[in-house]
């Protein structure tokens, strides 16, 4: 359809006519093929960022002051409006925020709570309670502990950071004591140490400040007592349970004031004796 013209000086164009225009050029405008070609056009297509964003319009209206005016005034609002905020001000939930006293103060409640120190007691539900143990027995554990000293006779070579403090305490040794018919004790230790065979009667030497402990298998009937003379009564400084009044073990420290020679022998056999020398 062709654009209808009039020339005449008052001749108009009617409604019809009017409105085919309107939808004559409507369609040569919005749909016509060489609008639609210069919009896909290389140039406008490579240079459409500059045309956009770095056009001296856009940049002017950005540069402006109305617009700086705005940007700094919504700024300074919201910095001095956040600044008299705190963490303190979040609610718990899902807001992840972290300070140094608030894991402080968060950590410490947790320590002081019944239910930790309920758990680090030694009554029944602490320490020693089923679940305790049965980590101590776990494999875990017992593999790790494995992988270290046991014990401190293990150590070979063990090696002092400073002075040995024995106040209060002893070295303690141990004898293990036989017989042989009515005639002769037998002495032996567990390391084989002192008598790396076994010996009858053996004329023993022990040092002041030690503690020995004869550990008399036969003491029911071949009572070990210590003594002040072969013949003598029994010395009881520094001795315990002598005679075995009460027990297998008799335990003899000596003191600085003893004297440099006792002696030993079985209460009911007077062959069965011999001496201690005090050094």
């Amino acid at each position: 359809m062709a654009i209808i013209l009039r020339n005449t000086k008052g001749s108009a164009l009617t409604y019809e006519e009017l409105d085919g225009n309107f939808t004559d050029l409507n369609g040569r405008v919005l749909d016509s093929d060489g609008i639609k070609a210069l919009i896909d056009a290389d140039y406008i297509q490579a240079n459409q960022a500059d045309i956009y964003r770095d056009s001296a319009f856009v940049t002017t209206i950005v540069d402006s002051d109305y617009v700086n005016a705005r940007i700094t005034a919504h700024y300074n609002g919201f910095d001095s409006d956040f600044g008299t905020k705190s963490t303190t001000d979040l609610s718990e939930g899902t807001n992840l925020y972290y300070t140094t006293a608030r894991a402080d103060s968060d950590t410490q409640a947790l320590v002081d709570s019944d239910y930790v120190q309920n758990r680090v007691t030694l009554d029944g539900v602490g320490l020693d309670s089923s679940a305790v143990l049965a980590l101590i027995d776990s494999d875990y554990v017992q593999a790790r502990e494995a992988t270290a000293i046991a014990s401190v006779s293990e150590d070979t070579s063990p090696i002092l950071g400073g002075d040995l403090d024995v106040s209060a305490n002893t070295i303690k040794y141990t004898f293990t004591l036989t017989n042989s018919g009515t005639d002769h004790y037998i002495f032996n230790d567990p390391g084989n140490n002192w008598f790396p065979t076994p010996a009858e009667d053996p004329t023993l030497y022990l040092r002041r400040g030690e503690t020995y402990v004869f550990n008399n298998s036969v003491s029911g009937a071949h009572p070990f007592q210590i003594q002040d003379s072969a013949a003598g009564t029994a010395y009881n400084v520094g001795v315990t349970n002598n005679a075995n009044a009460s027990g297998d073990e008799v335990t003899f420290t000596p003191s600085m004031s003893a004297p440099t020679t006792l002696y030993y022998r079985c209460t009911n056999h007077a062959t069965m004796a011999g001496t201690i020398n005090i050094v």
